[in-house]
């Protein structure tokens, strides 16, 4: 835990840039605006995750985007 959130590493993934060697997120939960309120799990870049009550869910999620390889991740959009 950290001030931030739940930082969750995959020590088996490589990291995205010269400051993170592993595949890792802060998670946090918070109250999401557009669902009345309702907490939920968010990434570190504010994309919400799961509702905080469907913890498999969320932990699914969490787990399918840090076992991606840097070369798996989607491309950034082009335009």
């Amino acid at each position: 835990m950290t001030a931030d959130g739940l930082r969750v590493v995959n020590k088996d993934v490589p990291g995205c840039c010269d400051g993170s060697r592993h595949a890792s997120d802060t998670v946090s939960c918070r109250p999401r605006q557009d669902d009345g309120g309702t907490p939920w799990f968010f990434t570190s870049w504010g994309e919400p995750i799961a509702p905080a009550d469907q913890v498999e869910d969320a932990g699914m999620y969490v787990h399918a985007y840090l076992s991606r390889r840097p070369e798996q991740a989607r491309p950034e959009a082009t335009s």
